[in-house]
């Protein structure tokens, strides 16, 4: 599909009043901005580009979005709640090991952004003990957030059975 015509239809679309810049990447590594002229096809696409993106401005000042925030802020109260153990291994691979109090069974919580999360059968808690994932989850909240809750569901008395008894556990 022509990039001025995938740049109206979506990018304008999900990135009103920003200002857009398009470019192609060729085969030898090579980058070009695609400017418009009079109506013309852009030079750059006469060279048969590899791949081509229409991105907004980034938006300067400061402060940091909330978002962020937020996700900075629960990453600081999670790390209060995990033992040595746990905080080495958050930090390391963004998962550690939690044990239900009701069952003893010990889960793998993965942080939604793990690059490991795929290797746990793509879900935030992974049961050790029986090889299986649990499809549980908050995306409502930071990743850091939704690990915090997931802990503590799962390591509080009378908590865990909650989690095990959700319809598509």
């Amino acid at each position: 599909m022509p990039i001025a015509k995938v740049e109206n239809i979506l990018a304008r679309g999900m990135k009103r009043g920003r200002k857009l810049l398009t470019a192609v990447t060729f085969s030898g590594g090579k980058i070009e901005e695609v400017r418009r002229g009079d109506g013309e096809a852009p030079a750059a696409l006469a060279n048969s580009p590899k791949a081509a993106v229409t991105v907004a401005q980034p938006t300067r000042g400061c402060p940091i979005p909330e978002f962020e925030r937020a996700e900075i802020l629960a990453t600081r109260v999670l790390k209060e709640f995990l033992s040595p153990t746990q905080l080495v291994d958050f930090e390391r691979t963004q998962s550690f090991i939690v044990v239900g109090a009701d069952s003893g069974h010990r889960y793998m919580l993965i942080s939604r952004h793990s690059p490991s999360l795929h290797a746990y059968g793509g879900r935030s808690v992974y049961d050790v003990t029986e090889g299986q994932s649990i499809c549980v989850h908050d995306w409502l909240v930071p990743a850091s957030e939704e690990l915090l809750e997931l802990a503590l569901f799962l390591g509080l008395p009378g908590r865990e059975r909650y989690v095990r008894a959700l319809p598509e556990a």
